[in-house]
């Protein structure tokens, strides 16, 4: 066990006792765990959990980047609209012009998300 860091013996040693990873392990840790278990042929649920969880962070965290990025678009539209004179056609033009491409990238965004959780919902818990 040397040159396991301290997070993922504990991780090891919850696992030992209740075959199930702890409720607050990190990425980092999973993947520190799914290697060692990796090494020793009897830790196969092990790194099936580890693996599984690892799959779990990255879809949350990819989910939750496009929810960002649509929160930002709509940021950007509002700012936008905001911000513009009213008074001078051409800036009027370009703000419209910068809403529409803003909208578009939104819509882009939106059916990624649509697909990645359909792809993926049978998979996901309630919570996630």
């Amino acid at each position: 066990l040397s040159g396991v860091s301290s997070s993922a013996l504990k991780a090891a040693l919850h696992y030992m006792y209740t075959s199930s990873l702890p409720c607050d392990i990190s990425d980092d840790v999973a993947k520190e765990l799914s290697e060692l278990a990796s090494k020793n042929g009897k830790l196969t649920h092990l790194k099936e959990l580890c693996l599984a969880y690892i799959d779990s962070y990255t879809l949350k965290k990819r989910l939750q980047d496009i929810v960002d990025s649509l929160i930002h678009s709509f940021d950007v539209g509002r700012q936008m609209i905001e911000s513009t004179e009213m008074n001078d056609p051409a800036k009027i033009s370009y703000a419209i012009k910068q809403l529409a491409k803003e909208v578009a990238i939104g819509i882009s965004r939106f059916a990624l998300l649509c697909q990645l959780y359909t792809k993926n919902k049978q998979d996901m818990t309630l919570r996630e």
